[in-house]
């Protein structure tokens, strides 16, 4: 799954000091990651630093739009 920094986000820098891979970044008017570069610190921590380092939660697991999930299946089997 995929995370997101929603509009709670106070920019106070806590989530990028504790990413491991530096999938977050710096964006105006919060943070944004890198969807690309996170790994949700599976090899470093049992769940993602960056969501327990938030003071406001502002960091969400996206969950996957239904269309996307039936594009990503055809006659029956998964991609």
């Amino acid at each position: 799954m995929a995370f997101a920094i929603g509009f709670q986000c106070i920019a106070c820098g806590a989530c990028h000091s504790t990413c491991p891979t530096g999938a977050i970044q710096r964006a105006r008017p919060r943070f944004r990651i890198d969807p690309l570069l996170c790994t949700e610190c599976v090899l470093f921590a049992g769940e993602p630093l960056c969501v327990t380092a938030c003071p406001v939660r502002a960091i969400v697991e996206l969950i996957p739009a239904p269309t996307t999930i039936l594009n990503s299946t055809i006659n029956g089997v998964t991609k």
